[in-house]
């Protein structure tokens, strides 16, 4: 039970398609390994430095250690991973001909269900944090001009979502 989670967590993270075989997994524990390597090393110098900095400016070193930090997660390990992701040929769903047309109804459908995910989400989310800042929560949950942006961006998402998704298909031909 534990193998399988972590397996479906493992090929939601690194973007697998199709059945994860061996060679798909040590491809993503060493992706995985490379990834941590660095982002060990970066924590290191990074904590070092914020450490000589707050000596004098502990506020700002704070800012800065944060603002970094989210910066080189969000785009400095997520870009590599999902570049490396791609050239160890992790990402490419390889489908018959005759499935093709079921695997891009298939894409449609899901695409379709994280638009509302998205939407939703990012809708509550955002009431959330209008309360926080003393605005009224029930007044940004039914406000017309913040569904419609948050519908328009689950949209977008959702068109992203089928985008990539298709992009991914390999046609191998005959079956």
């Amino acid at each position: 039970m534990m193998k399988i989670t972590r397996d479906k967590v493992i090929k939601h993270f690194f973007g697998i398609e199709g059945t994860m075989d061996e060679y798909k997994r040590n491809e993503a524990n060493r992706i995985g390994t490379n990834a941590f390597m660095a982002l060990y090393s970066y924590l290191l110098l990074s904590s070092l430095i914020a450490l000589m900095v707050g000596l004098k400016y502990p506020q700002y070193a704070l800012y800065a250690l944060l603002a970094c930090n989210i910066l080189t997660a969000v785009y400095g390990v997520s870009f590599y991973i999902m570049k490396a992701s791609k050239n160890a040929l992790l990402t490419v769903n390889e489908v018959t001909s005759d499935n093709v047309a079921r695997i891009r109804l298939h894409n449609v459908k899901k695409g379709i269900g994280d638009a509302i995910y998205f939407g939703v989400t990012m809708h509550l989310l955002q009431a959330v944090f209008s309360w926080i800042t003393g605005d009224g929560f029930l007044a940004y949950i039914c406000s017309p001009f913040e569904l419609i942006i948050s519908g328009g961006a689950g949209i977008l998402f959702g068109i992203t979502t089928i985008f990539m998704m298709n992009a991914k298909i390999s046609n191998i031909g005959k079956g």
